[in-house]
């Protein structure tokens, strides 16, 4: 349910959802989907640019972590994403998932 500003204080109720590479997000408000949207493709190119100066070598995929990463950032109202393959859900993360969720499947 919505409040008076428009905004899901509950993500399993969202309307707010954005879909992007291989991944759903679901945003508390039209504010936080619309900064995710403005900033994901300049955030995914920095983070392997910093990560591939840390460690001095290629690095060819960091999408998913940095995708994970900035939404964490903006949305601070929970945290719900679910990967996609073929229109269908593979795993739904509830929370921050750790590097131990994430490589266990």
């Amino acid at each position: 349910m919505q409040n008076y500003y428009g905004i899901f204080l509950n993500l399993q109720d969202s309307t707010f959802i954005a879909d992007v590479f291989d991944f759903r997000f679901y945003f508390s408000s039209a504010s936080n989907m619309k900064k995710f949207m403005s900033r994901y493709i300049d955030y995914c190119e920095c983070t392997k640019f910093k990560l591939q100066n840390y460690f001095g070598i290629e690095i060819l995929e960091t999408t998913n972590f940095a995708l994970l990463s900035l939404y964490s950032k903006i949305e601070k109202r929970g945290f719900k994403v679910t990967q996609m393959k073929d229109g269908e859900i593979v795993k739904t993360f509830n929370e921050k998932p750790t590097f131990k969720m994430i490589l266990k499947n």
